[in-house]
């Protein structure tokens, strides 16, 4: 951790303009002008956010264990503590982010959206209001494939709309609770997997993700996150509606289930494939 303090110059003292002199003319051996003050405070205004959002940067951290009143940006204590947490897993859960002053909160704000602009997570504010839902999706089991009825979102355990560290794919991260047999569970999933047999929420086409969750976000007017994320959701869509006519034709032509679900796992539609092909 690299936190940077103000050093002992004499733009730090513009508030008390005799102290401000006194210093000047001690570290200049000569009278201070107008300009002088007006440069200095120039100087202190640049320096202060230039640290400021350094020091935002080194200043997040687990708040589970923090000094009471300590501002982890300016290295003061302070009466006037706050708070502030990524819009993730991480943040509202593991209880990542900030400790602050009032005075702090401008770079903390800006280290925020730096970080959660880069972050391969949808923000939690986007999909919270569906974390309720029950989802049905078709789960892999070592070489059995059977139907989840009643998943969750996996929040409080994990990040449930991501791209996959590895796949570099949308994922939904899931978790189930099955009463008739007191069993549980949880998987990440290729997004499409839950399009195709979630049309209630999700619909056929990718505006229905844009205009129902990622219009949420704060972030939607930032064209590079904007755009990044809709392809994400394209590419799912593309997946889950060919996979659609596929079965139509399946039905049509009499394909066994057994067969459907060879072809299924070699696209990966619905799961990760079990190896990749070049």
């Amino acid at each position: 951790m690299s936190i940077i303090s103000l050093s002992q110059a004499p733009f730090e003292f513009f508030g008390d303009i005799y102290l401000w002199k006194e210093v000047f003319e001690k570290n200049s051996e000569r009278t201070p002008n107008v300009s002088d003050y007006v440069s200095d405070l120039l100087t202190c205004s640049i320096n202060s956010v230039e640290i400021g959002v350094h020091n935002a940067h080194f200043a997040f951290r687990s708040t589970s264990f923090t000094s009471p009143g300590f501002c982890y940006v300016c290295n003061k204590y302070t009466g006037d503590i706050m708070e502030t947490y990524m819009d993730s897993f991480i943040g509202k859960y593991a209880h990542y982010g900030w400790i602050h002053c009032k005075e702090c909160k401008p770079f903390v704000i800006k280290n925020k959206i730096k970080r959660e602009l880069n972050l391969g997570v949808l923000p939690l504010s986007t999909y919270e209001d569906i974390s309720e839902e029950k989802f049905t999706f078709l789960f892999k089991n070592r070489d059995k494939l059977e139907y989840i009825t009643s998943a969750n979102f996996s929040l409080g355990f994990k990040d449930a709309i991501l791209i996959h560290y590895r796949k570099k794919i949308l994922t939904a991260s899931l978790y189930w609770f099955l009463d008739r047999n007191n069993s549980e569970g949880n998987a990440e999933i290729p997004f499409s997997n839950l399009i195709f047999h979630n049309r209630k929420y999700f619909g056929y086409n990718y505006y229905n993700a844009v205009n129902s969750i990622l219009k949420k976000s704060q972030y939607f007017h930032n064209t590079s996150w904007r755009n990044k994320w809709i392809e994400k959701f394209k590419e799912e869509y593309i997946k889950a509606n060919s996979w659609e006519e596929y079965s139509k034709i399946s039905a049509r032509k009499n394909i066994p289930k057994d067969i459907n679900f060879i072809v299924l796992n070699y696209l990966g539609y619905f799961n990760f494939k079990d190896y990749d092909i070049d």
